[in-house]
């Protein structure tokens, strides 16, 4: 049975570094940090990932987080894949997929996904579509 899970995010550390610059064109940096997510997911995400900063403001992104704490109870560890972008406005938006495999403890049957949204000066916020199969 599917089960909805929801809370917010709170980005505890954030660090960029160039990784190509176009002149008047998209910027590439690598970006790692720490999340923390509240909610009925209580845990910490230690990130990385690839942002593009595009000449009109907006942006895409991907990461691979790695997520250690609890979901129901239950004590783990998974990898959550994270695709996303951000408008004009500031908005960001993307899609949260748990990497098949990735998995321990007593969240090693834990599978899904979902997506998240945060708004620039806002607060961030997660659904989460998951089974223990």
């Amino acid at each position: 049975m599917t089960k909805k899970y929801t809370g917010t995010i709170e980005s505890k550390s954030w660090d960029e570094s160039s990784f190509i610059e176009v002149e008047n064109g998209p910027q590439i940096k690598n970006a790692n940090g720490i999340d923390l997510y509240h909610g009925d997911l209580e845990a910490e995400a230690k990130w990385s990932g690839v942002v593009v900063y595009k000449a009109n403001g907006t942006g895409s992104f991907t990461s691979m987080q790695n997520i250690t704490g609890k979901v129901d109870g239950r004590s783990g560890s998974f990898v959550l894949q994270v695709n996303g972008s951000t408008d004009e406005t500031g908005m960001t938006k993307g899609v949260l997929s748990i990497v098949p495999g990735s998995q321990t403890g007593d969240l090693t049957n834990l599978k899904g996904n979902g997506n998240f949204q945060f708004q620039y000066g806002g607060e961030s916020s997660y659904t989460l579509d998951c089974t223990f199969e």
